[in-house]
């Protein structure tokens, strides 16, 4: 192995205070314009405060007391995180109330109103996002300090070659540990169905999206990889659930057009395409207003499948659809050469696209 690449692994294993400062000040920065640009209003500053220190605390309580102790263990207690998840639900829940009775208080109109169902599915969102964000943190950390003690025994060369075999078994075990919990973190689906059936008793609505995000998760996380196919019929369920979270969360006017698309269809596609087309359309378009719905239609005609998407371009819109589109152009050139059509370009303030693929 190359010196220069052991140097590299050795400057790898945390991230210093500053990248973290930078990167929450981003996400606090990116979130805070997001949500004003669309409701038209800014929070006040003692609530953005109150708020984002709670989030930020409970993602490294998360990850400095509740994992990384039960990952230096002689074996992992999963039951026990598990209760701790749960008891920091709730305390998330618990801190939010009296946050917003404080801010009551001081005269300061809160950002959440602190009852009914958007509350609590709220809470639940934001807990299990940075729970879920905190889990990869640990991972990372935890991939790292094995690589790097794998490595520094490797160049100390103060093992045997039987000693090096299971070092490089642990490194592999610690990479395929890594990837099934990324791709199949069964703590947090578990938590998830917990709270969907408690839910369900009191607010069945409410229960019906804490399941959409449910789904949403286990197919982002347990989907194949970009170069494999999934079943069309599931990447249409994903945007459908995509949709209804983000309607929920910011009301928006989308129709959503299907045919020549059962339920039994075995016809597949290579994943997020849809998704990529769903997301540029709920990011850039103009949807506050029912005269300013978003169109999205996808014909299935015997294996042809085609795809057409219209909706109004926000005002504040100047940079075009990213650099999404531009991706999905690449992976449909590699996937299907010469057996897709993809059109999209913006007349005044309308933006259209008509993606039609070949999927025989």
């Amino acid at each position: 192995m190359p010196v220069l690449h052991a140097k590299c692994i050795r400057k790898t294993p945390g991230l210093s205070i500053l990248v973290h400062i930078l990167v929450w000040g981003l996400y606090i920065i990116y979130e805070i314009t997001l949500a004003g640009a669309i409701s038209g209003k800014f929070a006040h500053f003692i609530d953005y405060l109150l708020h984002y220190s709670l989030y930020i605390g409970l993602f490294y309580f998360h990850c400095y007391r509740v994992l990384i102790p039960a990952g230096n263990a002689k074996r992992m207690k999963w039951v026990i995180v598990t209760v701790k998840v749960l008891l920091e639900l709730l305390v998330l829940f618990c801190m939010n109330i009296l946050i917003h009775l404080l801010l009551k208080d001081l005269d300061i109109n809160s950002s959440w109103s602190a009852s009914g169902s958007v509350f609590v599915y709220s809470n639940i969102y934001r807990g299990i996002l940075i729970l879920g964000a905190s889990t990869g943190y640990w991972l990372i950390l935890e991939f790292f300090k094995k690589t790097k003690r794998i490595h520094k025994m490797q160049y100390a060369g103060a093992f045997a070659e039987k000693e090096k075999e299971k070092l490089r078994g642990d490194m592999m075990k610690a990479e395929i540990d890594l990837l099934k919990s990324q791709i199949n973190p069964h703590m947090l689906f578990n938590t998830l169905n917990f709270i969907y059936n408690e839910v369900r008793k009191i607010d069945k609505p409410v229960a019906d999206h804490i399941l959409s995000l449910s789904e949403l998760m286990r197919f982002s996380l347990t989907g194949l990889n970009s170069d494999e196919k999934v079943y069309l019929i599931d990447e249409l369920e994903y945007i459908e659930h995509y949709i209804s979270l983000h309607c929920m969360r910011l009301p928006s006017h989308i129709v959503l057009i299907k045919k020549g698309l059962p339920s039994g269809l075995q016809l597949k596609i290579i994943p997020l395409i849809l998704a990529t087309i769903v997301e540029n359309i709920l990011q850039h378009g103009d949807l506050s207003k029912p005269g300013r719905r978003a169109l999205l239609r996808m014909t299935n005609r015997r294996g042809h499948l085609t795809i057409l998407s219209t909706n109004k371009i926000k005002q504040s819109h100047q940079s075009g659809h990213g650099i999404g589109l531009v991706n999905m152009e690449r992976r449909l050139k590699l996937a299907y050469p010469n057996s897709h059509i993809l059109e999209h370009g913006m007349h005044r303030s309308k933006y259209t696209l008509k993606l039609t693929i070949n999927l025989n």
